[in-house]
């Protein structure tokens, strides 16, 4: 590929799957005159995919994650282990806790989404599943309570994919200790588990979750969280000791002064270039990203699917051509675990 005149900095905050893929693309092709750094504020990225394997058992913490040191290395890369703490994309610079700010010619932002924790008591009580390396922590800390004997009552909250696999993966794992057996809670406002999805799927998970004995608590959003129980907006209560958070996640809150254009929901919105729609220097890709043309939710193989165009494109902004449109596909493949192998 042609090389830049001058040498040019990419600097990629977040280490998500977009940028996982496009460091090893820049290792197996490298960009003459492109200097890259990868700011995150951890070194260990988790796979999300592997997730629910871990829970249940079957993967260990070290196996579900993609180090991001050895990663740069092949990519020839600068890592920062840091917090980035906003972007001013006027002056293109980055500003990192605790270190000097970065100046850019192109930046690319892959940073996941936080848990929506407004319902009271959900942030002092409940254990959300996003960002992924604190709840593993979480988890290890939840296992030690139930060897323990001290937890009776188990409320996933969320009955989407994520919190079906999740409360079958928990129940996986309890069945291989040697503990008595919480009682296992499903909550969600929707009157459906797997909203979305085809009603047969929906029927097969209810015979999944029914043959375990979870309860499921339907059509009631959650009001209020303790620690000790989960309360809905009818007034109804449910016992729990262990709750875990799985509803609809949201946008980092720090983008929100940084002056780019964001949905309602603080989501970075992009043209379908994968660059931002009012400044062409700033891209963004994964679950943080929104596209305006093609909405799309918020599932992993997008991001896997965004790595390569990253590479094109940033590297056609960079040598002055237009970068190409990228149409995501409308339909994909989902795995649901059901808790076993």
């Amino acid at each position: 590929m042609q090389s830049y005149p001058i040498v040019k900095d990419l600097v990629l905050v977040g280490g998500g799957h977009s940028h996982v893929l496009l460091l090893r693309m820049l290792g197996m092709n490298p960009i003459p005159g492109l200097r890259v750094t990868l700011i995150s504020p951890d070194i260990l990225t988790p796979y999300s995919g592997m997730l629910p394997g871990a829970v249940a058992g079957h993967y260990s913490v070290d196996e579900i994650h993609i180090d991001l040191v050895p990663l740069c290395r092949f990519a020839g890369a600068q890592f920062i282990q840091a917090r980035v703490e906003d972007i001013d994309p006027y002056a293109r610079r980055v500003d990192i806790a605790g270190r000097p700010s970065l100046e850019y010619d192109a930046l690319s932002l892959d940073v996941g989404i936080t848990p929506d924790l407004r319902i009271s008591g959900a942030e002092e009580h409940a254990i959300p599943v996003k960002p992924i390396g604190q709840f593993l922590a979480r988890w290890e800390r939840f296992l030690d309570r139930l060897k323990a004997t001290e937890i009776q009552n188990i409320a996933v909250v969320g009955a989407g994919a994520g919190g079906v696999e999740l409360t079958l993966a928990i129940h996986e794992h309890i069945n291989q200790l040697d503990v008595p057996t919480p009682e296992m809670h499903l909550i969600a406002s929707s009157d459906r588990i797997l909203p979305g999805y085809h009603p047969d799927i929906q029927v097969r998970f209810r015979q999944q979750l029914r043959s375990r004995n979870v309860h499921l608590h339907l059509g009631a959003r959650v009001s209020e969280v303790s620690a000790t129980a989960v309360k809905n907006d009818f007034g109804g209560e449910i016992p729990a000791d262990a709750i875990f958070w799985v509803t609809s996640a949201a946008s980092q809150p720090w983008l929100a002064k940084t002056g780019l254009e964001l949905t309602e929901s603080g989501f970075v919105l992009i043209k379908p270039t994968l660059q931002s729609v009012n400044f062409d220097s700033v891209f963004a890709a994964g679950d943080i990203a929104q596209s305006r043309e093609y909405p799309r939710p918020k599932a992993g193989v997008f991001a896997v699917r965004q790595g390569p165009v990253l590479y094109d494109n940033i590297s056609r902004y960079l040598l002055g051509q237009k970068p190409k449109a990228y149409k995501p596909q409308q339909y994909f493949l989902s795995l649901i675990s059901t808790g076993g192998k």
